[in-house]
């Protein structure tokens, strides 16, 4: 069974083909027999086909609103405080508080 190579060493021997056999040989440190086998032989070339997504906040707006709308309506914080200082007759003491 034969012994393949990495595949970064068969693209220099293709790379390299034009050269003498012993040249590429001692160039890419394999022998002589593998860079006869491996020289005349187009490598794989590897195509990706990854998806690139893309992203328009625009389009995402509205969602974003509705959703904002929603955490308000469900939250319980406080949105305001109406505070009686006294009965308005007599003086009230008021501080900072820290």
């Amino acid at each position: 069974m034969a012994k393949k190579i990495a595949q970064d060493k068969a693209q220099r021997i293709h790379k390299l083909r034009h050269r003498p056999i012993r040249e590429i040989a001692t160039a890419v440190g394999v022998g002589v027999g593998t860079v006869d086998k491996y020289r005349n032989i187009e490598p794989a070339v590897s195509q990706s086909n990854k998806k690139h997504g893309e992203f328009n906040w625009r389009e995402w707006s509205p969602w974003i609103a509705q959703g904002q709308d929603l955490k308000r309506k469900a939250s319980w914080s406080q949105e305001e405080l109406t505070i009686t200082l006294g009965d308005g007759k007599s003086p009230v003491l008021l501080y900072p508080v820290l």
